[in-house]
């Protein structure tokens, strides 16, 4: 879900939906230039979003079976570049080579990620990725299930 559709939700709406539904990965992957000159909530980036993209990562690493180490952050904890941002960019890199992409899904952004389009980015890779995984594990059968290709076999 996007950050504006979690907006619109209502408690009641909230409290009906299933623990696959709540599990599912919140990405914020509309960001505008509008929204980075208004400085609203998706135009800044604070330890809430860096925070949720490293949870993001781990959720769809573990999925895909990609080992990530996600850092835990504060506010006013300072990413590094070389360090923090680096260990986040190859993270990203890792998932998206590691699994399938949707045609339109961006490539990883190179450093430095200093732009609303880069985090955009990465955070569009981990959602399509989980997508995709989710997608794939509701279309599997397993032994035991029926499948029924609309015809009917007589007596033989």
């Amino acid at each position: 879900m996007t950050y504006d559709e979690l907006e619109l939700l209502t408690y009641e709406e909230l409290e009906l939906m299933t623990y696959k539904q709540l599990q599912a990965i919140t990405a914020v992957y509309d960001r505008t230039a509008q929204d980075v000159a208004d400085r609203t909530a998706k135009g800044v980036l604070n330890a809430t979003d860096i925070t949720r993209v490293e949870n993001n990562a781990k959720t769809v690493g573990d999925k895909i079976a990609i080992p990530i180490t996600p850092k835990s952050w504060e506010t006013g904890g300072l990413p590094r570049a070389t360090a923090d941002y680096l260990r986040l960019r190859t993270s990203v890199e890792a998932i998206r080579s590691g699994y399938g992409t949707f045609p339109n899904t961006p490539e990883t952004p190179v450093q430095p990620l200093n732009s609303y389009q880069k985090w955009n980015d990465i955070e569009k890779i981990l959602f399509d990725v989980n997508k995709l995984y989710d997608d794939t594990q509701k279309s599997l059968y397993y032994a035991g299930d029926e499948l029924y290709a609309g015809e009917s076999v007589g007596i033989i």
